[in-house]
């Protein structure tokens, strides 16, 4: 999508979207994880125009549903992930998996939990990218997001 397209989300729109998909993401049970995925890309797809750049390598919506339907959920995930974001990712002794996304330009790492690789490098990537969001400068002082959504699960 054109970064100057009209259907791009507005900043707050945004905001609230990527605080949402986190929130749900680190809750989420793996069964949802392909429908948050399919969701993540959706929001990916129209993030504001200071933003889009991050995302011109996303993957196509064909591609996308291959990597679903083949149960590559962990490359669907990392398929997300802008070009130069860094990241972390960690499974327990106990099965709780941790992702950390840094991304280019921030001086700060967001870390989530979920139950699988795939839904925390999500929860984790939304966090980040909310928390990108007042360099946009779009919100007043009083409107700028706080740290991401769930603070039981975003680290």
């Amino acid at each position: 999508m054109d970064p100057q397209s009209p259907l791009r989300m507005d900043p707050r729109s945004w905001s609230r979207r990527l605080g949402l998909l986190a929130a749900v993401a680190c809750e989420a049970d793996p069964a949802q994880e392909p429908a948050l995925l399919r969701e993540a890309l959706a929001v990916l797809t129209v993030a504001p125009s200071l933003h889009a750049p991050r995302f011109a390598a996303l993957p196509r919506d064909d591609r996308f549903e291959r990597l679903l339907a083949t149960g590559a959920l962990e490359s669907a995930a990392l398929a997300l992930l802008p070009a130069d974001a860094a990241y972390i990712l960690s499974r327990g002794t106990q099965g709780i998996v941790l992702a950390s996304v840094v991304l280019d330009g921030e001086d700060q790492e967001l870390a989530a939990e979920g139950a699988t690789p795939g839904l925390a490098l999500l929860a984790a990537l939304a966090a980040a990218l909310e928390h990108a969001l007042p360099a946009c400068d779009a919100f007043s002082e009083y409107e700028k997001p706080r740290h991401p959504a769930h603070p039981a699960c975003l680290h």
